[in-house]
């Protein structure tokens, strides 16, 4: 007898010790719930981040802009300069509307161009009137090369101001993709370091008296075809 209760006291020592060292049911079903809503927090927290940037981008492509050529049924008084025909290193020959290719609408302004290589070379249009830019804060131009042009055009914003008919130009050309629509920006307001050798103040943008975009090839590539440009805007002040 005293042998079986030795016995019964060791087992039911051992049962509450088990009992002790493993969770109840309701205990690790609770566990189990956390483990799995921590990757879900995980996941909501990436979503979010995702969300930030797609309305970030949205924002960015949602800006209060003013359209001041589309090109849809004629150049509008854009030109190449009489000078630019004189330069051998100007290249554009002529230019018209085109509804091949469009940014914005049906059609793009279209010009012919022949960069020959091995030297600097560019073509250059203009139009030539007097603008009061007080409102905006940036000017913009969409350009355009077809898919199998070769990669090494550039091209950039020049504007003439002020009485004296100042010329500047963008400080760095923006590089253009075959096939793909590249938009050129640049800065009006003052402080702006999107400028060759200026610094713009508040009267920079109150007297434009030319507008200009030009493509451009430094030494390569060889290329004679069109370039297209459309959608040229200003963007307004946030007030």
């Amino acid at each position: 007898m005293h042998k079986l209760r030795k016995m019964v006291v060791v087992f039911l020592t051992l049962v509450l010790a088990i009992s002790v060292a493993t969770p109840s049911f309701a205990a690790r079903k609770r566990r189990k719930k956390v483990t799995e809503e921590e990757p879900a927090a995980e996941e909501k927290k990436t979503s979010n981040k995702k969300v930030e940037k797609e309305e970030v981008e949205e924002a960015e492509i949602e800006r209060d802009e003013k359209i001041l050529f589309s090109f849809e049924k004629d150049v509008q008084d854009w030109e190449i300069p009489d000078w630019a025909f004189e330069k051998a290193d100007h290249v554009a020959e002529e230019m018209q509307v085109s509804k091949k290719y469009a940014s914005h609408g049906k059609g793009s302004l279209e010009v012919q161009t022949d960069f020959p290589g091995k030297k600097w070379t560019a073509a250059y249009l203009e139009y030539v009137e007097y603008f009061d830019w007080t409102d905006y804060s940036e000017v913009a131009v969409d350009v355009y090369v077809p898919e199998d042009t070769p990669v090494g055009l550039m091209a950039k914003i020049i504007i003439t101001v002020g009485e004296d008919w100042k010329w500047v130009e963008m400080r760095r050309p923006t590089r253009l993709k075959p096939g793909k629509w590249v938009t050129i920006r640049a800065n009006l307001m003052p402080g702006s370091t999107d400028w060759r050798r200026v610094k713009p103040d508040d009267e920079f943008r109150m007297d434009v008296r030319k507008f200009g975009v030009r493509a451009e090839a430094d030494k390569k590539p060889v290329y004679k075809g069109y370039i297209y440009f459309d959608n040229i805007r200003l963007t307004k002040l946030e007030q």
